[in-house]
């Protein structure tokens, strides 16, 4: 009976072994298991189960390599360490869903926190800055004319990126977007182009005079991406709008003051505690529903 109403378990542990090989092919176990007819529920719940098995091995490797000696222990711990580096990148997945937006002003710390994040999920990153320049026909690293951030050119690119964002998401993988979206015009753009989805929003704040620093600083370094010097920096912190329209379940602010590695650990206080507050919820809800069971 357990096997008949535990398939989400049971599939999650080949999953955690194919993807330590192949993570495409372990998406594609899942995808095909759907596609027979079952129903292992979500993605979510698919890398919440993998993340617990990879635990549960790492214990096993560990507890086996105490008891070994010479190159079987060594072979023992670093399987171990990968597998607790799986269940890590496994539960950035569980924190950030399939699609989270980066946003802020610019040299708010958005694309150095897209990228740390990403570095520990393994999901895509999909740039504005990128995307508007190959709208124009440039490269990465090219400066851009003032025109290419028209409202006309705005939207053209909130539209590309939902329409990419999209391509990817439907190809299996999970995407962070960096990107200002200080408009809320830009959002509905963004929105109508991706199409059916709920991003999670992840708001980027730095003080005015850490913004000016960093535009600045970049300002002088002629490989960075992003177009905004300490001016156009100063003009979208005032033009930011704020994220009233995005439910608060599904948007944090974030301070980078101090770092992408203090931004990091700041995020995952914040979903950590978003998501432990659902589960208590859904507690409340189960003893709730015991106790009319049993009062009826």
């Amino acid at each position: 009976m357990l096997r008949q109403i535990d398939t989400a378990l049971d599939l999650a542990f080949l999953a955690m072994d194919v993807m330590r090989r192949d993570r495409g092919l372990a998406a594609a176990l899942v995808d095909g298991y759907r596609e027979a007819g079952g129903d292992p529920g979500d993605d979510v719940l698919v890398a919440f189960f993998a993340a617990q098995r990879a635990l549960i091995r790492a214990k096993v490797a560990l507890i086996r390599a105490g008891q070994v000696d010479g190159a079987d222990r060594a072979r023992r711990r670093a399987d171990a360490a990968a597998l607790l580096a799986l269940a890590d990148r496994l539960g950035w997945e569980i924190r950030l869903g399939r699609l989270a937006v980066i946003c802020g002003p610019a040299a708010s710390g958005k694309t150095t926190l897209a990228a740390a994040l990403a570095a520990r999920s393994g999901a895509r990153v999909v740039s504005s800055d990128v995307v508007r320049k190959r709208l124009l026909g440039l490269a990465p690293t090219a400066r851009a004319p003032l025109s290419a951030y028209d409202a006309e050119t705005n939207r053209r690119t909130y539209a590309a990126l939902g329409r990419e964002t999209a391509q990817h998401l439907g190809a299996g993988c999970s995407v962070l977007i960096d990107a200002t979206f200080r408009f809320a015009s830009d959002r509905d753009v963004f929105a109508a182009a991706l199409g059916p989805g709920d991003p999670l929003w992840i708001e980027c704040r730095a003080p005015e005079a850490t913004v000016a620093r960093r535009a600045a600083a970049r300002a002088r370094a002629p490989r960075h991406i992003s177009d905004a010097g300490p001016a156009v920096a100063a003009a979208t912190v005032a033009e930011f709008e704020p994220l009233t329209r995005v439910p608060p379940d599904r948007r944090i602010a974030v301070a980078t003051v101090a770092g992408p590695a203090a931004a990091v650990t700041r995020v995952r206080r914040a979903l950590d505690n978003r998501l432990g507050g659902l589960s208590r919820r859904v507690d409340q809800l189960v003893l709730e529903g015991v106790a009319d069971e049993l009062g009826a």
